[in-house]
């Protein structure tokens, strides 16, 4: 009798095979999700364990004011509930500020003056409430669902700029009628309002923080000589000048920009997250850039600018289609970090320069150099780092002749255009600082004799 055939062993058989091919793609893409999805969850676990928003839901409790500090929103928003807008619209070619006219220096003839008298008298309301609001010395937040407008706090934070506008108006009027001590508490309350402002948690809205102390530095710059302000006064400046921490509103709205693109990929974009690879990716690349900025902040710009070239890189077929919610959404940005940079400078060189002059005007002379100048002249929280360049870790340049005053910033391109500054930025290539025309105002020196 023939012997039994062998049987054939299970790994030999073609339909094991068959089964493998299908099966084995099919565990392994299991256990990438598997893997991203728990380290996923842990890098959120690590984010909350730090006060950090990961969707929209905890941005909410991200944007409210911490307790200790005061709350002025009911203020604030009296205040832009207040505006007309028709009568703004009514003088948008006849006025400056409020309007497209340039704004008068002080001492030169003002033909629309008593236009502008009258405007500033039918907005009296407005301005009073603005005054209340600054008075208040608390926090503004808007009252915003986060879930249904993401960019909701856009428009209100806008709105203050036409305060700011109105109150620049009225220190132009007030100049005219010889009233220093108005146009003082106007620049000092812009100051205030950006301020308020400070738990801000979008991008938008931080640089339009940005924007209000650089009007009110505009202000500084444009009356400090010509005005009779004095010394107490100057340094008050200079405390409110050093209010503004840019290395915290950058990581505020970086924090809050996570946030939003975690939740348009977590809720919008699943098809592309598998394995939850870009919501890793960003949040590796939203601790590089908050890392980033506690150093110089020209090594801050390279670290972004390095991320940008980075999720540039990833162009192939599959990076794109992986990648594709992370370079929609992603944080990574030079330009913002710029901004912020600038701000830092302008900052400083405006401290610096305001510094300068206050010992100008107890020593009869400027001082040669910026290290000569006094710490006394410098408000007590300026830190040793207020005459350093923040695009290049060297000392500002500083211009004192008997007509300008004046301290200033390479700017990013890293280049000395012999203090030609930056008005705004649609022309990022030029200097930045903060300059005053010397005018009127006499040193104790002269006044003795």
């Amino acid at each position: 009798m023939a012997s039994k055939s062998k049987k054939r062993r299970f790994y030999k058989r073609w339909t094991f095979w068959c089964v493998a091919i299908i099966a084995m793609p099919t565990l392994l893409a299991v256990m990438v999700l598997l893997t991203g999805a728990n380290r996923y969850a842990g890098k959120l676990a690590e984010l909350r364990a730090k006060d950090r928003p990961t969707n929209l839901k905890e941005l909410q409790d991200f944007y409210a004011i911490p307790g200790g500090t005061g709350d002025a929103t009911d203020q604030w928003v009296a205040a832009i509930e207040s505006l007309d807008e028709a009568r703004f619209e009514a003088v948008v070619d006849v006025l400056p500020y409020v309007g497209n006219l340039d704004e008068p220096a002080p001492g030169d003839d003002w033909a629309e003056l008593q236009v502008a008298q009258e405007f500033v008298a039918e907005s009296v309301e407005t301005l009073q409430l603005t005054r209340k609001a600054i008075a208040t010395d608390g926090a503004l937040r808007f009252d915003i669902d986060f879930s249904i407008n993401a960019v909701a706090p856009l428009q209100q934070v806008q709105d203050l700029r036409q305060l700011v506008r109105l109150l620049c108006l009225d220190s132009a009027v007030a100049f005219e009628g010889q009233d220093h001590q108005r146009v003082f508490e106007n620049t000092l309350g812009i100051f205030d309002m950006a301020e308020a402002c400070r738990f801000e948690v979008t991008l938008i809205g931080q640089l339009i923080r940005c924007s209000l102390v650089s009007t009110a530095l505009d202000q500084v710059s444009l009356y400090a000589t010509h005005c009779d302000w004095t010394d107490a006064e100057l340094l008050r400046l200079q405390e409110a000048i050093a209010m503004p921490d840019y290395r915290d509103a950058y990581t505020r709205a970086a924090f809050a920009e996570q946030a939003f693109a975690l939740e348009v990929m977590d809720c919008n974009m699943p098809y592309a997250t598998i394995g939850n690879a870009p919501q890793l990716m960003l949040i590796a690349f939203n601790e590089r850039q908050t890392e980033s900025v506690k150093g110089p902040w020209h090594q801050a710009i390279t670290v972004h600018m390095e991320i940008e070239a980075e999720l540039k890189s990833r162009s192939g077929l599959i990076d794109r289609i992986r990648l594709y919610p992370l370079q929609l959404t992603s944080t990574a940005s030079s330009s913002s970090v710029s901004s912020f940079a600038r701000s830092a400078a302008k900052q400083r060189c405006a401290i610096a320069v305001l510094a300068a002059e206050r010992q100008r005007r107890s020593d009869g002379h400027f001082a040669e150099t910026l290290d000569q100048i006094l710490d006394k002249y410098f408000p007590s929280k300026f830190n040793s780092q207020r005459l350093i360049d923040p695009f290049n870790g060297k000392p500002f340049h500083f211009v004192a002749t008997d007509q300008l005053l004046q301290v200033y910033s390479v700017g990013e391109d890293q280049q000395d255009d012999l203090g030609r500054l930056v008005v705004d930025d649609s022309s990022p290539a030029l200097d930045v600082g903060f300059e005053i025309r010397l005018h009127v105002i006499p040193s104790a020196k002269d006044d003795q004799e």
